[in-house]
């Protein structure tokens, strides 16, 4: 894999920084609910204290509303820790496909959102494994999903799927108005990690998706589903 990293370098900055911006406000948000129903069991505590009946079913509540934002915080902090350890192999790591699409879906979910966008994973009978950069991967699904967000047809939603036909792994983005143009890849930096990993960006008019094509590298192959492999 040949990457030009002084123009995929500072591409690759920039889409870190904006994930890592992204998440630490879903985190804040998360914080501020669990922050705002400790206080109204602070509350209750108090009014009980005085002698108040407290009704147990707000108690209840409260307290299911505080353990879903901590297991949604425990999620966002997950995905945050895979992304991280994404660029501990520049290239050559042997990856599944689908958990890294998943990933990506996860830390663009915010991005997408502020176009009313969702982004739904079809999971393969089959996944396929790629000998990759795991973080320029990410950083590509990411980019693909930004740019594809304001396309989305009237359902606005994304349906990322994956196959491999012979020597070339295509992932479709699914859903979208092809009417609308797409200047994906803009920067010269997207233009040199899309050339890294060999990829290329078509339209299929007759799907309504944008495909990125992209070579089974040599030691990339299709095998059932195990649980013994490399996964982020």
């Amino acid at each position: 894999m040949n990457i030009n990293w002084d123009t995929a370098g500072p591409e690759g900055l920039t889409f870190f920084g904006g994930i890592t911006a992204s998440i630490s406000h879903e985190l804040n948000n998360a914080l501020a609910i669990i922050n705002e129903n400790s206080g109204l069991l602070e509350d209750f505590v108090l009014m009980a204290k005085q002698g108040m009946d407290i009704d147990p079913a707000k108690l209840l509540t409260l307290s299911s509303r505080i353990s879903s934002q901590v297991q949604r915080t425990e999620t966002i902090v997950g995905n945050l820790n895979r992304f991280a350890h994404s660029v501990n192999s520049a290239a050559g790591k042997r990856v599944n496909i689908g958990p890294l699409l998943k990933l990506a879906a996860a830390l663009t979910a915010r991005i997408v959102a502020a176009h009313e966008v969702t982004v739904e994973v079809n999971d393969a009978d089959q996944e396929i494994e790629l000998e990759t950069s795991p973080f320029l991967f990410l950083n590509l699904i990411g980019r693909c999903l930004e740019y594809a967000a304001p396309m989305t047809d009237d359902e606005k939603k994304i349906t990322l799927s994956w196959q491999q036909r012979a020597d070339k792994i295509i992932i479709s983005l699914a859903g979208l108005s092809l009417t609308e143009s797409c200047s994906f890849p803009g920067s010269e930096g997207e233009k040199a990690i899309l050339s890294a990993l060999g990829g290329t960006i078509s339209a299929d008019s007759e799907n309504h998706a944008r495909l990125l094509t992209m070579p089974a590298e040599p030691r990339a192959a299709t095998k059932q589903k195990t649980n013994d492999k490399t996964t982020y």
